[in-house]
């Protein structure tokens, strides 16, 4: 008997093993975020705290699904600067805390050299009047706006296929891509 939890299944002998490969296509971001006890309006210059850390909903959704047993390609566009460098890394890193950490791919991830990484700036203030935290949120599109031919080919590649792994399907053996995740936050059009 097999049980399935959280897209790891769970064999009689308690080895686990990975099911379904999925492309997620979508944003690759770097969060940047400040945080501060005073309210955003109330002042011009304020002490805070400040992180960053790797986002975007494609990218966010990828290291979900391959933290869940899903084997993952993520199709995007990053720019050559430090954040998409960094962005890449910890995307890398992300899922090592698994039992695979080859369950997400970045290799259909684009390094354009022309544009810089998308950031979403977010900026968290004291508690406002309705209870929540006051916040304010930038997105800087970035590179995520030039997603065109390049990632559509390997879009294309990436669900398309080859014999073999029809064959290897045909046979039970999962192989090609069995999903595709989008967002509808890159542009529509190349």
């Amino acid at each position: 008997r097999v049980r399935r939890k959280c897209g790891l299944r769970l064999d009689p002998s308690g080895s686990q093993k990975t099911f379904g490969r999925c492309i997620v296509f979508g944003s690759i971001n770097m969060d940047l975020r400040a945080e501060t006890e005073v309210g955003l309006f109330e002042s011009n210059n304020t002490i805070g705290v400040f992180d960053s850390v790797p986002g975007g909903k494609g990218a966010n959704q990828a290291v979900a699904l391959a933290r869940l047993g899903v084997t993952t390609s993520l199709v995007g566009r990053v720019g050559s600067d430090d954040l998409g460098t960094a962005l890449l890394g910890a995307l890398e890193r992300s899922t090592q805390v698994t039992l695979a950490p080859s369950l997400l791919s970045t290799r259909g991830v684009t390094r354009d050299p022309t544009a810089v990484t998308g950031v979403a700036v977010q900026i968290y203030g004291a508690e406002g009047r309705e209870g929540g935290r006051e916040k304010v949120s930038v997105a800087c599109d970035g590179a995520n706006n030039l997603v065109g031919e390049r990632e559509m080919a390997e879009l294309r590649r990436l669900y398309r296929p080859t014999a073999s792994q029809r064959w290897a399907r045909l046979a039970g053996k999962e192989a090609a891509h069995s999903a595709l995740l989008l967002q509808l936050e890159l542009p529509l059009e190349p």
